[in-house]
């Protein structure tokens, strides 16, 4: 029997672990972990991306041999603290490629058709048409970053829009964009300059940190819109501000941001406090508040993931991934 250690679980996951894991001894674990409270004997660690797992978790987990992420991204996870352990790091590679990309959409036309002032508006006496006025998608050009299963999704279903699409990935797959009907632009610039709308859809690693930066917006098309599914760190935030409140950029949505613990207020008061604070960080707090109050933007919390059929798909390759370990099979490794 092998102790499990299941991290930020809702009634749904213990449910779905509890009976898919039967045999093992589980142990289910509320956000934030508290190292302390860990039991040593655990071998498997699943968690999701709400929970890091930093070398103080490890150091209280002498006999973990695996951590199974319940997502695709992984960077919550001190990848380099676990190799020096020889610790087993698997993810869930692929579950959204209809779910995230159907999201993506659903915030493109959020915000092309202006739907937060349409909805503010609804049911007044006199609604203001001209605010509320939005743009079509047919004809226009989505330039999709990472071609992986979501970015083909995205594509799938801009092509039903009428749109024509552009792709950029450092593995690009040509018979893909040959069924789906889509051109693999040579570098970013040239997918940046021709496109109404940016999406992004690659994984974050530190070499691609900031992936859109203020070079890289400053090269998109005039009126762009950009949207962001991924993970935070891809953008940069203040020069994203910085070109939507210059006009630059028609508009931004974004599921995911970088330090999005600044939008705690009592956070945010905490390190103002603090004479040490990085200048570069209150910054970046700065442009936090700022996108909040922006018309032009809508966020929303890690929510394109989260529909039924996609859980049920991470927790199944997840539970999967641990009884193969487990097994002496193959696994997702990252």
């Amino acid at each position: 029997m092998t102790h499990i250690a299941i991290f930020g679980a809702n009634h749904d996951d213990r449910t779905f672990f509890t009976q898919h894991l039967k045999g093992h001894e589980l142990a289910f674990y509320d956000s934030p972990v508290v190292a302390a409270k860990l039991n040593p004997r655990a071998e498997v660690v699943s968690t999701f991306i709400d929970t890091a797992i930093t070398p103080e978790i490890l150091d209280a987990l002498p006999k973990l041999r695996l951590i199974a992420c319940r997502s695709t991204g992984y960077n919550n996870v001190d990848i380099e603290a676990a190799k020096k352990r020889g610790i087993t790091v698997a993810n869930v590679p692929s579950y959204g490629g209809t779910t995230v990309a159907e999201y993506t959409f659903t915030l493109l036309l959020m915000l092309t058709r202006r739907m937060v002032e349409v909805l503010r508006e609804s049911g007044t006496a006199a609604p203001d048409r001209e605010r509320e006025r939005g743009t079509d998608l047919f004809g226009k050009t989505i330039g999709i970053i990472g071609t992986g299963s979501i970015g083909l999704g995205v594509a799938r279903i801009a092509r039903g829009f009428g749109m024509e699409v552009l792709g950029y990935d450092v593995y690009p797959r040509p018979e893909e964009a040959r069924k789906l009907g889509f051109t693999y632009c040579d570098d970013v610039s040239e997918l940046l300059q021709k496109s109404d709308v940016v999406t992004l859809h690659v994984p974050y690693t530190p070499e691609n940190h900031h992936f859109l930066r203020k070079e890289h917006i400053n090269k998109l098309r005039h009126g762009a819109i950009v949207i962001n599914t991924a993970r935070g760190e891809l953008v940069d935030t203040p020069a994203l501000v910085d070109a939507l409140r210059h006009g630059h950029i028609a508009g931004a949505a974004l599921d995911v941001l970088e330090g999005e613990y600044l939008m705690d207020p009592d956070k945010l008061i905490a390190l103002a406090a603090h004479d040490d604070a990085a200048k570069q960080t209150l910054r970046h707090a700065v442009a936090m508040a700022a996108l909040q109050h922006m018309p032009n933007v809508i966020l929303t919390d890690h929510n394109a993931y989260n529909t039924t059929e996609a859980l049920q798909r991470i927790n199944q390759t997840t539970a999967d991934n641990i009884l193969n370990f487990l097994d002496g099979k193959e696994v997702f490794t990252v």
